[in-house]
């Protein structure tokens, strides 16, 4: 039998929203980019069928373990299956990613955004993946 806790935490996955309770991505793990992928008709969501594309083809990669928007379309969060990878071969191994979506990629490197997004992202801040995107576009319509 399921607890309400365990319902809870099934429901904010499936409605984009990480958790803070969540055995979840480590910082060492994970990357944030800054995307111009607000919604033109709604400018003050992201655009999930411009980032659908995208997250699923940053999915495939092999050192990617997950790939999320931001709820305004301002920031991807990457995080990574290991932290082994540099900054540097972090980017590279995705920039063919958001080149061929025609994306520009711009790292957040100030750790003091980067510690600002993680809490964000991890504290019950509203992100996205590729399949979950379609919300927004469902919002966008509405």
């Amino acid at each position: 039998m399921r607890t309400i806790g365990t319902l809870l935490t099934a429901w904010m996955l499936t409605a984009g929203v990480q958790p803070a309770n969540a055995e979840g991505p480590k910082a060492d793990r994970t990357d944030f980019f800054r995307t111009p992928l607000v919604c033109g008709a709604a400018p003050e969501i992201g655009c999930g069928s411009r980032a659908k594309p995208l997250l699923l083809e940053l999915e495939k990669n092999s050192a990617v373990e997950s790939a999320w928007l931001d709820r305004v379309g301002n920031h991807i969060a990457i995080v990574w299956k290991s932290a082994d990878l540099n900054r540097k071969q972090r980017t590279k191994a995705i920039k063919a990613s958001f080149a061929q979506n025609d994306i520009p990629i711009d790292v957040v490197a100030d750790s003091g955004e980067k510690a600002r997004l993680f809490t964000d992202f991890t504290g019950g801040g509203r992100w996205y993946r590729g399949a979950e995107v379609d919300a927004l576009s469902l919002e966008e319509a509405g």
